[in-house]
């Protein structure tokens, strides 16, 4: 309490008295020295809807005077990832509420600095108190504002249709429309735009140009910009029931996570290749293994599968979402975290530049989560028979997922030395795809095969493949 009232005595500022009002939500009508002194409410009482944010609804206490100046902003409860909103930048973000009236805008952004990656947290808090303290002037009767000017009035309406009386606070400061969710929307909307193109797209020279602006479009807007990350901490709140609120301001995150669940019951781990920020990166600092067949790799693809099942574990069993916080993804495009998370980010980066998406290959408990729900995916990528097994696909996939098992070439024995030189000679300074699976299938019994669960559908074996034998297929029989 003295948190929100700090120019009063700490023995001057007892809650005297708990009004029941309309709806049964409460105040609290605050005494400094005996004079009635102000008011103070929790947002999940006056507006229960309002002050849910990334990791589920959150406590605030506000204190306000009674000339409607906001004394003071204490989060007493809240679930919000750590990496993103600690004590000191919540304190800090919670003080430049004071002072402030329900004639300002209150809008993270625009005269409030917000916490720098964390809209979806600073967002909520801002709607919160602004409309609680509209609710609050309803039903305490009004009271003046910072110049002394007359108490809020109030217009009741009838509604003939459903017998209903209401009463509406009347503010005489209009609405600010803020352009800034619009402007979220449209770039996010033409990422998506350029990212589906871009999966469309078929010829190794106009794949590649388009590529190049999906990952640079994806770094800037998603990423920096929008900062919005896909983390299996969101997975998680769901499965503990803390939802992040939906609002204008917040609509982009919901369309970006609806893109997601609709991509993967399609196509896949479709945000793995096309939508990741933190997976472009990687791509652009990679300068070694393009090809993503590093030797160490192979042995290390199920280890995020291990970290994915520890961090569902002991976050559910202590319902801490936070508890799973390791990606590096709040580090490197919203600037904070613990010592820990940066940790793993450097590392992380600096991996990259010798191994192709060494995070997301072996660390990432989110490409885990979605390999395993691509094995229901209506359409996965398949090598049909008309393979000439010549390798380029799984030369150029960059993190592994196509391979080939190969047997003892069959009649060696029954073929002559020279005869085999020959051929493997004549074949391999051929153009022609079929001399070449004419030798190979005479000579090996190789088999290109495509892993479901760890391909991120980028479709570079399908425009690498020569022979065009890489196509898309469903397991549904029409």
């Amino acid at each position: 309490m003295q948190k929100v009232f700090p120019s009063f005595p700490s023995a001057d500022i007892p809650v005297l008295n708990a009004k029941k009002t309309l709806e049964n939500k409460n105040y609290y009508e605050i005494y400094s020295k005996g004079s009635h002194a102000g008011y103070c409410f929790f947002t999940t009482d006056l507006v229960p809807d309002e002050g849910v944010g990334y990791g589920g609804e959150m406590k605030i206490l506000v204190g306000v005077d009674l000339g409607g100046k906001i004394t003071g902003i204490e989060v007493i409860q809240h679930s919000e990832t750590s990496g993103y909103v600690s004590d000191s930048s919540l304190e800090k973000f919670t003080g430049r509420f004071t002072g402030k009236t329900k004639n300002d805008k209150l809008e993270a952004g625009q005269d409030i600095d917000g916490i720098t990656g964390a809209t979806l947290t600073t967002n909520a808090i801002a709607n919160a108190v602004r409309k609680g303290l509209v609710v609050l002037a309803e039903q305490t009767g009004g009271f003046s504002d910072a110049s002394g000017g007359p108490p809020a009035r109030f217009a009741t309406h009838f509604a003939p249709h459903t017998g209903t009386m209401t009463t509406e606070f009347a503010t005489t400061t209009a609405t600010r429309f803020s352009p800034r969710p619009v402007i979220n929307l449209l770039l996010l909307a033409a990422f998506l735009c350029l990212a589906f193109y871009g999966f469309f797209v078929r010829g190794d020279k106009h794949y590649g140009r388009v590529r190049n602006a999906v990952i640079i479009s994806g770094i800037i807007i998603p990423g920096f910009y929008l900062n919005i990350p896909f983390s299996i901490i969101n997975v998680l709140n769901v499965m503990t029931q803390r939802f992040t609120g939906f609002s204008f301001e917040t609509m982009h995150y919901w369309v970006f996570w609806a893109v997601i669940f609709i991509t993967l019951l399609l196509l896949g781990r479709f945000y793995c290749g096309w939508l990741c920020p933190f997976g472009f990166l990687e791509e652009i600092l990679n300068l070694r293994d393009t090809a993503g067949h590093s030797g160490a790799g192979k042995n290390m693809v199920d280890i995020k599968y291990l970290l994915l099942w520890i961090a569902m574990v002991v976050s559910l069993v202590h319902n801490n979402p936070n508890l799973a916080n390791y990606e590096p993804f709040s580090v490197v495009f919203g600037f904070v975290g613990g010592p820990p998370v940066i940790l793993i980010a450097l590392a992380a980066l600096v991996m990259s530049v010798f191994f192709s998406r060494y995070f997301c290959r072996y660390f990432c408990p989110v490409g885990a989560l979605l390999g395993i729900c691509s094995r229901v995916s209506l359409w996965k990528l398949k090598v049909t028979g008309s393979c000439t097994r010549c390798e380029k696909c799984v030369k150029i996939c960059p993190v592994g997922a196509v391979g080939g098992i190969e047997k003892a070439p069959p009649e060696t024995k029954t073929q002559p030395a020279k005869q085999q030189v020959i051929a493997h000679v004549v074949a391999e300074q051929s153009t022609d795809p079929s001399v070449k699976s004419a030798e190979q299938s005479a000579g090996t019994s190789s088999k290109i095969y495509i892993k479901t669960i760890e391909c991120i559908q980028c479709n570079k074996c399908i425009n690498a493949c020569p022979a065009g034998a890489i196509r898309r297929k469903t397991w549904i029989k029409l």
